[in-house]
C-alpha cells in the first residue's frame, strides 16, 4: 500500500491522517461494490471535509469529529505536499466555477429558447385569430363600400343624363349631387403624404458625412458603408439613399427571380468559398465581426444569410442596408433566404416595424414589406444541398418544383389550410425532431416538428443529400438529425 497508520497524506488536494488501513465498509461511497475494496480511513486536518466520523452502519473503524472522516481507495490517497495541494485546490476551484458557469449558461439558454418559443407562439395565435380575420372584414367592407361608391356614381350619372336636356349644359341649375356616405373613411385609405416622389426629392443632411450613393453601385461604396456602420451604427444612411438601395433591390429581385427556390454554384475558383449565416437579428456587431473574420462579400466570397434578419436587434436595417448594397455590386455575393421573420405580423411584436418608423417612416416600412414577399423560400447548392430557414412540410412527396411554383409574393399565412399555404408555412416555421414521423412543435399554434424519415424521404425525392436550416439558436455546435 505505501502508507501506514498516522502518515500525513493528500486526499483531493486537502492534508489528512491515515487513520485506518484496510478492507472498506460495505457501500462507503453510495453506490454498491461488486468486490471487497482496499483503502484507508483518513481524517482531515482542518477542515470537515468528510462524511462520517470514522464509523459506517454502527460499525466503528476509527475515531474522530463527525464530519472529519471519508473512506478512499488507495489510488486517492498520495504523498503530502503543500504546493501540490494548493495546486489541486486551485484546479477543482476552477473546474468548479466552470461548471457553474456551465450550469447558468445552459440555464439561461433554455430559459431563453423556452421564452422565445413562448412569444412566437402568442404571436401566431393572435395573428391567426385575431389579426387575419380582423384585416379580412375590413378589407371586406371596404370593398363592399367601394362598390357602393361605385354604384352611386353610376346613379348620378345616369339620373343627371336623364334630366339633360338635349342642348342646354345637364349641370346648369342643377342641385349638387348629395355627399356620399363613409366619404371621409374612403379617403383615408388614399394616398399617404410621404410617397417616393417626396423622399426622392429630399436633401441630404448637412451634417451627415457617411457614404453616398452614386449609381452604378461600387465596392468602394459596399466598403465605406461597412466602415461607416461599424464607427457610426447610430447613424443612419439617409432615408433618400435607403429607399434608392429598396427600390433597386426590389426591382432586381422581380427581373431575376421568377420562382421561389434559387440555385447557387460555388465559385470553382481556388480559395472560393460559401459562408452560410442564420438569425442575425439586427445584431450589426455579430455581422461585422463575421465580414471582418471572413471577408465581406464578393463573387468568390459569397455569403448566405438563411432569414431572421429582422426583428429583436437594434441594426437590423443597417444589416439590410449593407447586404443590399454589395448585392447590387455584385449579385453573386450575397443570397439572402426568408425567414418567419420577414414578415409584417412578426415584425410588429419583435421590433423591426418600429425599427424602420423611428429611422425612416412608415412608407419605408412598407417598401420593407415589398422585398421580403420578393425573397425566396429556399436555396439549393450545387443541386445537392437544400437550404432553408424553417424545415419541411407536413405533406408527403413535395418536390422543389412544388415549391418553386408558390405564389411568394404575399405575406405568410397565418392559418396553413390549403396546399401552397401549408407549404409557404412550413418552409418557414417547421423544427426537426429525433423521433420518427411529424407531431406538433413546442411552437403551438400550428407549427410542425419533422422526423429523420421526413427529411430523407423528401432529400431521395428530390435526389439531394443534405438540409441545413436555422430558425433555432444551439447552444454549441449545430445539432445533426438523420445523419
Amino acid at each position: 500500500m505505501g502508507f501506514s497508520i498516522g502518515d500525513v497524506v493528500a486526499v483531493y488536494g486537502h492534508k489528512a491522517h491515515i487513520r485506518y488501513v484496510g478492507p472498506l465498509p460495505p457501500n462507503p461511497f453510495g453506490k454498491k461494490q461488486k468486490v471487497s475494496q482496499t483503502g484507508f480511513g483518513v481524517e482531515f486536518s482542518d477542515r470537515k471535509l468528510g462524511d462520517n466520523d470514522g464509523s459506517v452502519d454502527g460499525k466503528q473503524y476509527f475515531k474522530c469529529k463527525l464530519g472529519m472522516g471519508l473512506f478512499v481507495t488507495e489510488n486517492r490517497a498520495r504523498p503530502y505536499d503543500e504546493k501540490d495541494c494548493s495546486a489541486t485546490q486551485l484546479q477543482a476551484a476552477w473546474r468548479s466555477y466552470r461548471a457553474r458557469q456551465a450550469f447558468q449558461d445552459a440555464a439561461a439558454f433554455n430559459f431563453w429558447n423556452e421564452l422565445d418559443a413562448f412569444e412566437e407562439k402568442d404571436a401566431l395565435v393572435k395573428n391567426r385569430d385575431v389579426g387575419t380575420p380582423t384585416l379580412n372584414t375590413i378589407k371586406k367592407q371596404i370593398h363592399e363600400q367601394s362598390m357602393v361608391d361605385t354604384l352611386e356614381e353610376t346613379n348620378e350619372r345616369d339620373q343627371a343624363s336623364y334630366l339633360a336636356v338635349p342642348g342646354t349644359d345637364a349641370n346648369r341649375g342643377s342641385a349638387p349631387p348629395r355627399s356620399r356616405r363613409r366619404s371621409s373613411t374612403r379617403r383615408s385609405f388614399g394616398r399617404s403624404s410621404v410617397d417616393a416622389s417626396s423622399i426622392s426629392a429630399e436633401n441630404i443632411p448637412d451634417d451627415y458625412a457617411g457614404p453616398r450613393v452614386k449609381w452604378p453601385i461600387t465596392r468602394e461604396f459596399c466598403l465605406d458603408l461597412v466602415d461607416h456602420y461599424r464607427d457610426n451604427p447610430d447613424v443612419p444612411l439617409p432615408r433618400k439613399y435607403a429607399l434608392e438601395l429598396i427600390m433597386a433591390i426590389a426591382d432586381h429581385y422581380r427581373e431575376t427571380m421568377k420562382g421561389a427556390v434559387v440555385e447557387v454554384e460555388i465559385p470553382k475558383k481556388g480559395g472560393s468559398r460559401l459562408v452560410l449565416v442564420g438569425d442575425t437579428h439586427g445584431q450589426l456587431n455579430d455581422v461585422l465581426w463575421i465580414f471582418y473574420k471572413f471577408g465581406p462579400p464578393s463573387a468568390t466570397n459569397v455569403y448566405l444569410f438563411n432569414g431572421d434578419i429582422a426583428d429583436r436587434g437594434r441594426y437590423a436595417v443597417e444589416i439590410f442596408m449593407m447586404l443590399f448594397a454589395f448585392k447590387l455590386q455584385c449579385p453573386s455575393s450575397v443570397v439572402i433566404n426568408r425567414g418567419n421573420h420577414e414578415s409584417a405580423d412578426m415584425n410588429e411584436v419583435y421590433g423591426f416595424a418600429q425599427e424602420v418608423r423611428q429611422k425612416y417612416g412608415g412608407f419605408m416600412y412598407q417598401k420593407f414589406q415589398e422585398v421580403f414577399h420578393l425573397l425566396p423560400l429556399c436555396v439549393v447548392m450545387e443541386k445537392r444541398v437544400f437550404v432553408v430557414h424553417g424545415g419541411l412540410c407536413r405533406k408527403d412527396n413535395v418536390t422543389l418544383q412544388h415549391i418553386d411554383r408558390l405564389n411568394r409574393q404575399r405575406p405568410c399565412p397565418a392559418c396553413p389550410h390549403s396546399f401552397e399555404d401549408t407549404l409557404m408555412f412550413d418552409l418557414l416555421w417547421s423544427d426537426p425532431q429525433h423521433e420518427s414521423g411529424r407531431g406538433w412543435s413546442t411552437r403551438g399554434a400550428d407549427c410542425i416538428a419533422f422526423g429523420p424519415d421526413i427529411t430523407d424521404a423528401f432529400l431521395t425525392k428530390n435526389n439531394l443529400e443534405v438540409c441545413i436550416r436555422s430558425h433555432q439558436v444551439t447552444a454549441k455546435q449545430p445539432p445533426r438529425y438523420a445523419n
